[in-house]
């Protein structure tokens, strides 16, 4: 009875996750070809998100920068696989421009299919949904050969706010939570609404200071908590970067 249900749980989420973005699902922004490229990482102490995109035929593996703070080529990143961890070696392509927390990695395989996406915030307007997608303190979920053994991400969702064009930050009316560090920032292109597009990769988010209060006495201290702004950084810059060094794994 369990192993039935179990069954037909997965032949839904699959239902769900397969489907061509038209008709009745046309507003689901997290379709199969970003939830399968999502992967969760590990570099020294620090827990996150990653994903793959591809790039004039070749495979790369996005995250936030700070997440793999001082990786360098050879160095092993942690991958969660087949419910452990595994390591595989990495190729750091530079991206020149400061304060962009957002980091680019090649390696010597193939870890996702490849899905049609496409990437930039060409179509996107302020105020539009968004979704974000990562690990939230490593929660994920298992469905076992669906994924190729990958564990599936966490899916949020939120607003686009605001953005800094020359710092390439943008910022989203979102609750961040730790894990999604790293992790896709995904919309629908209204100039084409069949296509998902991968605008930017989670940095973190904005921290606000609370007055704390004994009942109706100022106790001269002061809480920091997640002010539900998110910060996130435009992926064009790192794609401008894999350009100028494509050394990415060679896909079909």
């Amino acid at each position: 009875m369990k192993n039935s249900r179990r069954i037909s749980l997965c032949l839904i989420f699959l239902a769900i996750v397969i489907f061509k973005a038209d008709g009745i699902y046309a507003d689901i922004i997290a379709t199969s070809n970003v939830l399968q490229r999502v992967l969760m990482v590990k570099f020294n102490n620090s827990q996150g998100t990653a994903f793959t995109i591809e790039v004039d035929d070749r495979q790369y593996l996005v995250t936030a920068k700070h997440l793999v703070k001082k990786i360098k080529n050879k160095d092993k990143l942690m991958i969660f696989y087949d419910k452990k961890w595994m390591e595989i070696e990495v190729k750091v392509i530079e991206i020149q421009e400061p304060n962009y927390d957002v980091a680019v990695l090649a390696v010597d395989l193939q870890l996702s299919h490849v899905y049609e996406v496409v990437y930039g915030l060409q179509g996107i307007a302020l105020s539009q949904e968004i979704c974000i997608l990562g690990y939230p303190w490593g929660f994920n979920m298992d469905f076992g050969d669906m994924n190729n053994r990958f564990p599936l991400p966490f899916v949020k969702g939120g607003i686009l706010s605001g953005m800094y064009p020359k710092s390439n930050m943008m910022f989203i009316d979102a609750y961040n939570n730790k894990g999604f560090s790293g992790g896709p920032v995904v919309a629908i292109d209204y100039n084409d609404g069949k296509k998902r597009r991968i605008v930017g990769v989670i940095s973190g988010y904005k921290n606000e200071q609370n007055y704390v209060f004994n009942g109706a006495i100022d106790t001269g201290l002061k809480a920091i908590s997640n002010s539900g702004l998110l910060i996130a950084y435009d992926i064009r810059p790192a794609i401008e970067a894999i350009k100028k060094n494509p050394i990415g794994f060679i896909v079909k």
